[in-house]
């Protein structure tokens, strides 16, 4: 099946998953003319969000990539996964999701709510991180995938900050 982040989201939400949508999704959300190929999410960290961000992921198959093994054979979602709260990522029907708890420079969960803003996607109502936000993490990250995409995210930001100006 191909990459549809709607679906996750909405998977997601119908399951009451407390989450902030970050990373590229965010930004491209945010008005980047970029594109990506997966989602990240930054889940609220206890155990009863821990609970339904389980129930989600298994009701899509998730499953955790593992380099070197055909994807009959990487491991199911598991319950413990949530246990201490590191970044996962997992295929799933609906294409690649990454869990991640404390995105870089952001902190976590409570930590981006302030900021983040709800949008409408596929009939649903989803905190969408701010793009100052995403930019502070991919600036922290400097991986080459990260600094590829500060040009097109400086530009939209600037383009937003002279609308607002009019």
């Amino acid at each position: 099946m191909g990459f549809d982040p709607a679906a996750l989201l909405r998977i997601l939400d119908e399951h009451g998953v407390a989450f902030v949508v970050i990373g590229h999704a965010a930004a491209i959300l945010r008005g980047s003319p970029t594109v990506t190929n997966d989602i990240d999410v930054t889940p609220e960290r206890d155990i009863d969000n821990a609970e339904r961000l389980f129930e989600a992921l298994a009701s899509t198959n998730a499953r955790r990539p593992v380099a070197g093994l055909p994807p009959v054979d990487w491991p199911a979602v598991d319950e413990r996964d949530f246990l201490g709260w590191g970044a996962v990522s997992y295929a799933t029907d609906h294409g690649p999701i990454d869990i991640v708890p404390y995105p870089k420079a952001l902190g976590g969960y409570e930590d981006l709510v302030p900021r983040a803003e709800l949008f409408d996607i596929g009939g649903r109502r989803v905190l969408v991180a701010a793009l100052d936000d995403v930019i502070e993490s991919k600036e922290q990250l400097g991986r080459p995938k990260d600094r590829s995409q500060l040009p097109a995210l400086y530009a939209t930001r600037d383009v937003q900050r002279r609308l607002e100006k009019e």
